[in-house]
């Protein structure tokens, strides 16, 4: 068994117009959304495939959300990864959210309620392209291929789309990670820019038990946050940087 201490060192959080992207999962949101690089359990599926040739054995997690910043909203994540021999790396995903939408005042006739239902089906897939190239050591290709729905009382809609991502191990034990998400993707009559995540990490360990992981992620995207929820007013360009700080005991 792991016991894991997860450190905010610095994160920013927005509500996202396709699908919504709340730093998913229970360990990448305790790094602070720094996990790119790091990678090396269920949570790659959805965080970086790429980094799945790092898991041995099978791997499932499942994590629910619920989120402070927006009322009403419940996040649900599920993840498995599956290695291979001498083929690769295989995963899922599935994320589900519900959420309560409200306007107006209860006690007028204006007030109206509604719903917002979205679930993202993702395959996965990883595969060591090179051993050793340069710096880079068991550089890896990993790729998902996702179908989007989504429904509220008066619509519902079918979308499609792709990720790619690479991972390695760099010198002096860092790792680097890189997500290319939103590829060619598709909602309805909508179409979305990509989003571009990289990060360096570092895992530090002393005896047996003992590893300390430090990881900074810096995320690039366009035109998908609001900088004003109450008329979706959205913003141009997004540079953000986030870092996350983890302590781990081995019990065995």
């Amino acid at each position: 068994m792991r016991l894991c201490v997860l450190v905010f060192l610095f994160t920013t959080q927005y509500l996202l117009a396709k699908p919504l992207d709340l730093m998913l999962g229970a360990r990448p949101q305790g790094m602070g959304g720094a996990f790119v690089a790091i990678a090396n359990d269920g949570n790659a599926a959805y965080w970086n495939p790429a980094g799945m040739n790092q898991i041995k054995k099978v791997d499932l997690i499942f994590s629910n959300e619920m989120w402070a910043g927006i009322k009403g909203i419940n996040v649900n994540l599920f993840n498995g990864v599956l290695p291979i021999k001498d083929w690769g790396t295989v995963g899922f995903v599935w994320q589900f959210i519900n959420s309560t939408l409200k306007s107006g005042d209860p006690d007028q006739a204006t007030y109206k309620e509604d719903y917002w239902r979205e679930h993202l089906l993702s395959l996965t897939y990883a595969h060591q392209l090179i051993e050793n190239l340069a710096i880079f050591r068991q550089l890896s290709l990993g790729i998902n291929l996702n179908i989007y729905t989504y429904a509220t009382k008066e619509y519902s809609d079918l979308g499609w789309g792709a990720d790619l991502s690479l991972f390695t191990f760099l010198p002096a034990n860092l790792r680097w990670g890189l997500m290319v998400r939103s590829l060619l993707n598709r909602l309805g009559e909508e179409t979305f820019p990509p989003e571009i995540r990289t990060g360096l990490g570092y895992e530090f360990n002393w005896g047996q038990r003992n590893s300390l992981t430090l990881a900074s992620d810096l995320l690039w995207k366009k035109g998908i946050e609001y900088k004003d929820l109450s008329q979706l007013k959205g913003v141009g360009y997004n540079l953000k940087l986030f870092d996350g700080l983890e302590y781990a005991y081995q019990f065995k």
